[in-house]
């Protein structure tokens, strides 16, 4: 006749394992036994309330996961504990406000390029910065009447778009964010806002810029990387560039139409997207320092940069 043990209880297997594993805290644990294949038991250190290592004693060669760094740096994506909390600890320094477009962009790239690219700058410079900066919500539609005869460009009036920039900063600045940089990504923007950041600035009394991404390039590194020398430009060799790097699916090669664009390649986007990155990471760094900061806005000709507000050279 078979012999029948009665079961052990759990507080038995624990002290088997704290006699066998004292620095340990084991993970998965059989209160009795059970068939091949059924599950068992689970003993974490949460339910435990040690913070301790753990080990799985039913699985070989089993390995402690890595921790994984929280690189969530958009606002949307925090709980407003998670943001709460950060401003109560005084971990964010700075916010990006990117301002882009939803227009034409020939007939090869799609329309969101501006929104996309400026979401990419903003995204991952403050990943640099890791835990200081967070990046807003984009403000993808911005002033482009002067697509509107290519149908597909939404627009707003530069009135009703600089008023919307100013009231996700004012958002910011409520919060507890005294450093605020609008991170802009299309030209269009360019003029209205420079018109009124200075109002801006007085009415929040906080640090607040208002800087396309490119504008942290320099002209010799421009050249040195560009046949036609134009920065951003429209749809042309440097924005092709980019988008075949950073998205190439959002490339529609065989509906280029004009030489310019066809300059574009990969490895050019490769070599023009990491320095605009770091670029707007150092401009985060010494908007956090309180450094004073000599940075117009501009775009690239062949010849050199210009001032993109007046067009005299820089």
């Amino acid at each position: 006749m078979r012999r029948h043990t009665r079961p052990r209880s759990l507080e038995q297997h624990r002290a088997d394992d704290r006699h066998q594993f004292p620095h340990l805290v084991v993970q998965s644990l059989s209160v009795w036994a059970k068939p091949r294949g059924l599950p068992r038991p689970i003993l974490t250190p949460l339910q435990t309330g040690l913070n301790l290592p753990t080990i799985d004693i039913f699985r070989p060669n089993c390995r402690k996961e890595p921790i994984m760094t929280d690189e969530r740096v958009f606002v949307g994506d925090l709980t407003r504990k998670e943001f709460r909390e950060r401003i109560q600890a005084g971990t964010i320094k700075a916010a990006i406000v990117p301002t882009a477009a939803t227009e034409q962009h020939n007939e090869h790239l799609h329309m969101i390029h501006d929104t996309f690219h400026v979401s990419y700058m903003a995204e991952h410079a403050a990943k640099k910065l890791l835990p200081q900066v967070v990046v807003a919500t984009p403000v993808g539609i911005g002033v482009s009447e002067h697509w509107m005869a290519h149908i597909g460009t939404l627009t707003v009036r530069p009135e009703i778009f600089c008023e919307y920039v100013f009231d996700v900063c004012n958002s910011l600045v409520r919060a507890g964010i005294e450093n605020v940089l609008i991170l802009n990504g299309h030209g269009g923007n360019v003029k209205p806002m420079m018109r009124r950041i200075d109002e801006y600035k007085d009415k929040l009394g906080i640090n607040l810029r208002f800087q396309s991404y490119w504008d942290v390039y320099d002209p010799d590194f421009v050249q040195q990387h560009m046949e036609n020398g134009r920065l951003p430009g429209h749809a042309c060799e440097f924005e092709t560039s980019t988008m075949l790097y950073l998205a190439p699916e959002r490339v529609q090669a065989e509906a280029i139409d004009n030489e310019v664009a066809a300059l574009g390649t990969r490895a050019k986007g490769e070599a023009l997207v990491p320095p605009a990155v770091d670029g707007v990471a150092d401009l985060l760094e010494k908007m956090i320092a309180g450094a004073d900061i000599d940075l117009p806005t501009v775009t690239f000709y062949p010849e050199g940069k210009r001032n993109l507000v007046t067009g005299e050279p820089i």
